[in-house]
């Protein structure tokens, strides 16, 4: 799917720990009108 919009939402270097754990390490994230994530 080509995205021709900016995104309406963009976030970059995400990072989840949970205690000692990393579960998520610089993720970048864009969300696009009409997009539906869940």
């Amino acid at each position: 799917m080509i995205m021709t919009q900016e995104p309406i939402l963009t976030a970059r270097g995400l990072v989840k720990r949970y205690g000692r754990v990393t579960a998520l390490d610089n993720a970048d994230f864009d969300l696009y009108p009409g997009e539906i994530l869940a």
